[in-house]
């Protein structure tokens, strides 16, 4: 059996940087690779293995987030829902319609994905990221910025679209930081691939799934 909070414990300690941010990337795409590669074991793997192995990532993730976490202050009295609903008016004032959301597909780490993570506390559980075209994982092309809401592995609602420069008008570091957030994700790979084969270290002896390189 995997150790996956030992795992992810490393892998936030490599982390440069350690916020909620750099976790929340690290976290998805640990699961993305997960999933990835238990689907393409030989012999399959079955379904229920599989959602048995992902139930123990995400209890992991909430160990490690819950000793990870410091506590916040509570809400000062002018973080009302009034504010909050303001905020999310001028957003809205900046966002364009989409009518379909954007293609996201990738094989081994080529095509279309999501990166990065730019989070406003008023806007949370939404946050922006970027629509990227990678190669091997590494983000080449900016696609689009886009307000989105995680539903669940790799699914997302898609709340509008926001051009760079409006981006930049609502945030003045903002495109920095998602840019930054972008770059990050390319570094966290490598320290997600040193964590996929720790598993594969501590699960082999023990018979546990060997994953197969496939990134």
């Amino acid at each position: 059996m995997a150790d996956y909070y030992s795992l992810l414990s490393r892998a936030i300690a490599g982390l440069e940087t350690s916020t909620e941010e750099t976790r929340l990337v690290l976290y998805r795409r640990v699961r993305e690779i997960l999933v990835d590669n238990l689907r393409n074991q030989q012999p399959p793997v079955s379904e229920v293995e599989i959602e048995r192995e992902r139930l123990m990532l995400e209890d992991a993730i909430r160990k490690v987030e819950l000793s990870s976490t410091r506590i916040e202050p509570a809400p000062t009295p002018e973080k009302t829902g009034v504010v909050r609903q303001e905020k999310s008016q001028q957003i809205k004032a900046f966002l364009a319609p989409i009518t379909k959301a954007p293609a996201l597909w990738r094989l081994n780490g080529c095509g279309c994905t999501l990166l990065g993570l730019f989070r406003d506390p008023d806007m949370w559980p939404l946050y922006f990221c970027v629509h990227t075209f990678t190669i091997l994982w590494v983000p080449i092309c900016p696609l689009g910025i886009f307000l989105v809401r995680a539903t669940g592995d790799r699914s997302y609602q898609f709340h509008g679209s926001i051009s760079a420069a409006n981006f930049g008008k609502l945030y003045p570091n903002g495109v920095l930081r998602l840019a930054g957030s972008c770059l990050l994700e390319g570094a966290v790979w490598i320290v997600v691939v040193l964590l996929i084969f720790g598993v594969i270290a501590l699960a082999a002896p023990h018979g546990h799934y060997g994953f197969r390189a496939r990134f």
